[in-house]
């Protein structure tokens, strides 16, 4: 598609290269974002039993039984943050 737009002279070499300096920028904003929130194995971990919070206004059926069995295993495992 680029070998397409800069034949065309829709788009060139440079903005291009400018794209693609701003978006990685973007990701990486993006990710040190999300790891405020934890990494998987570095703690600040979600408790399960809170994990559909906000998510529903009211959690279906098999979502809650699901919850429930999450809850359960987790807790059988003992895991320290599989509750609040």
């Amino acid at each position: 598609m680029k070998d397409h737009l800069i034949a065309i002279g829709e788009w060139d070499e440079e903005r291009h290269a400018a794209q693609d300096k701003e978006l990685a920028e973007q990701v990486k904003a993006a990710q040190k974002e999300a790891e405020a929130n934890g990494v998987l194995g570095h703690g600040l971990h979600q408790p399960l039993d809170s994990l559909f919070d906000g998510v529903f206004e009211e959690m279906p059926w098999h979502l809650r039984e699901q919850q429930a069995q999450m809850i359960a295993e987790e807790t059988a495992s003992g895991r320290p943050w599989a509750r609040k």
